[in-house]
């Protein structure tokens, strides 16, 4: 894109499977989002529960993070993992979740082509990066 001479053993390394995974648009999309702020939402697990056909899973998916391990909450809350306190933290956790993604989960499934281009791309990537 930038006309820089790439070795072809860095080129393979990036792309063991072979042929081109992302198209000039598509790189340009990832690289400079014309919506910086929906870039951050699409996570891993967002991803996976959008992408899952199957109802049970998208609901274990849905029920893992939200009702997360007691270890892994104090770890995001910064609280002792033995606080009596730390259960207070499971509303605090859903309040935050529903601030952070309900805005653009909502725009997902009404098809917002934004949101949808924004979520595409960022599947892809981590596709490619997961085969990696």
């Amino acid at each position: 894109m930038l006309g820089a001479q790439i070795p072809a053993h860095v080129l393979h390394k990036l792309n063991p499977a072979g042929g081109s995974v992302f198209n000039s648009d598509e790189l340009k999309a990832i690289l400079f989002p014309k919506h910086r702020d929906l870039v951050n939402s699409p996570t891993g697990y967002f991803l996976n529960f959008l992408n899952n056909p199957h109802l049970s899973t998208k609901i274990e998916i849905f029920w893992r993070r939200l009702f997360l391990s007691r270890e892994d909450l104090a770890f995001a809350y910064s609280i002792a993992t033995h606080s009596p306190w730390l259960y207070l933290y499971y509303p605090v956790r859903v309040k935050d979740l529903l601030g952070r993604y309900m805005h653009k989960t909502w725009r997902m499934w009404r098809g917002d082509p934004d949101m949808v281009a924004v979520v595409g791309h960022q599947d892809k990537l981590q596709r490619w990066l997961e085969q990696a």
